[in-house]
C-alpha cells in the first residue's frame, strides 16, 4: 500500500471540534516538517479508531477535505448523528502519518 510502508511525517497536532446545531468547525496545526504537503479529512457516522491506516480509512469513509489550512467547517450535519473526522497528514513523497480522530457527538 502506498505510504503505509514507513510513518515519516507527524500528524496534525492540537486537533480540536466545536460542534454547532448542523456544523462542525475543525481546527489542527500542520507539522513542522519540511516535507509536509496537504491535510487531508474523511468524515464518517460509524466510528473509527486512530489505529487504522489511511488506506482502510480512505475505503470506508468520505473525503470532505484535502489542502493546508488549518481549519475546516463541515455543514449540513444531521442533529441525531454522531460524526467522526479522520485527520492525516502527508508528505511530498505519499506517506501518511497516522490518524488523528475527532468525534461530534449527536445535539440533544
Amino acid at each position: 500500500m502506498e505510504g503505509q510502508a514507513e510513518i515519516v511525517i507527524n500528524g496534525p497536532a492540537n486537533a480540536a471540534i466545536i460542534g454547532g446545531v448542523n456544523t462542525a468547525t475543525l481546527s489542527w496545526e500542520n507539522p513542522q516538517n519540511s516535507l509536509f504537503s496537504k491535510i487531508i479529512i474523511f468524515q464518517s457516522t460509524i466510528p473509527i479508531e486512530d489505529y487504522f491506516s489511511y488506506g482502510a480509512v480512505e475505503s470506508l469513509c468520505d473525503k470532505i477535505y484535502e489542502g493546508s489550512a488549518e481549519t475546516y467547517t463541515d455543514t449540513g450535519l444531521a442533529e441525531n448523528l454522531p460524526y467522526y473526522y479522520i485527520l492525516f497528514a502527508r508528505d511530498r513523497s505519499g506517506n501518511y502519518s497516522k490518524a488523528v480522530v475527532l468525534e461530534k457527538k449527536p445535539m440533544e
